[in-house]
């Protein structure tokens, strides 16, 4: 028995996975003190040679974190919940008045100027690792001077 089991785990560890190779150059808005919401904007670039879905983003200053799309719905407009595929060399913008990761139940302001991770979850178990950088209140592209780590 012991050396079924053994094999069984010598066999997974030979599974190849494909590798993610994912680029993320993102950016946020500052929020204000007690502000609950925040977004994250950027370019998503699949360098990889297979397609990848996203299945779900982390930021350990939020409590909930989705992928949302803005669009207009009876002269309204709503933010809907959006699914993100990348084919190989493909990319994707997340813009403001678009497609965005929306940040739920801020812990704490997103400070002009600061640096912050984001952790990207694809699918075949495969996670990437990104900073964004945080702009000032009401900014509308990404920030031009780089950022300081104040994690």
């Amino acid at each position: 028995m012991s050396r079924l089991l053994l094999f069984v785990l010598l066999c997974h560890s030979l599974v190849a996975y494909p590798e993610t190779s994912v680029s993320f150059d993102g950016w946020a808005r500052a929020t204000a003190p007690g502000a609950t919401t925040g977004a994250i904007y950027g370019k998503l670039q699949n360098g990889g040679s297979e397609a990848v879905s996203l299945s779900s983003v982390r930021f350990e200053k939020a409590g909930h974190v989705m992928v949302h799309r803005t669009v207009e719905s009876d002269g309204m407009m709503r933010m809907m919940h959006a699914d993100v595929t990348l084919e190989p060399g493909a990319s994707v913008v997340l813009e403001p008045g678009g497609l965005h990761i929306m940040l739920m139940g801020l812990k704490a302001p997103l400070i002009p100027g600061c640096i912050y991770k984001v952790e990207l979850e694809w699918d075949e178990s495969a996670s990437t690792s990104h900073d964004f950088v945080s702009g000032s209140f009401g900014q509308s592209t990404k920030p031009e001077r780089p950022g300081q780590s104040c994690q």
